[in-house]
């Protein structure tokens, strides 16, 4: 099992698992910031998951856009050496304390996402991130967004403003 690379499977295979995985990725413009960004922290997920069955469920999931698949685990522990803060000052939600399953769900779901507040696990997954177990799911589609409170306040008075206005 061991290689040049310390990957779970050959070089070949790495390199088309990465551009499967690039393909699914939104709202990117191709050798931007961001894309260099989010092509380095798709490299460090797959050097991390530690099987090739964990890649054929990710790949399943991004495919199928369904949260009926099987969590997409790495160790708690490696969490903070995965994802590496977006430089970009192009990009309006970069921050320093990003953590792997906003990166993801934001590379392939919700380019708008700020913070782990405005996610939900499903109930199904058993590795999510507030579960506190030695495994964090990475599955964007295990998790919902939710609206943050500010924003639903920010909603509601804009849409009692244009609501008297037109009395």
């Amino acid at each position: 099992m061991s290689n040049l690379f310390n990957l779970p499977f050959s070089f070949s295979i790495y390199s088309q698992t990465l551009k499967n995985l690039l393909q699914h990725r939104i709202n990117i413009q191709l050798n931007s910031n961001e894309d260099k960004w989010s092509e380095k922290a798709i490299k460090g997920l797959i050097k991390r998951l530690t099987k090739t069955s964990m890649i054929d469920d990710l790949q399943t999931a991004l495919d199928s856009k369904n949260s009926e698949t099987r969590c997409v685990t790495i160790s708690r522990d490696a969490q903070n050496k995965l994802v590496e803060p977006n430089p970009s000052s192009t990009v309006r939600k970069a921050f320093n304390d990003i953590t792997p399953v906003v990166a993801f769900c934001r590379i392939w779901r919700w380019p708008d996402l700020n913070t782990h507040l405005e996610l939900r696990p499903i109930k199904t997954c058993s590795y999510a991130f507030q579960h506190e177990k030695d495994q964090i799911c990475v599955n964007p589609y295990h998790y919902e967004q939710v609206v943050a409170p500010c924003k639903e306040y920010i909603l509601a008075i804009c849409c009692v403003s244009l609501n008297t206005e037109t009395v």
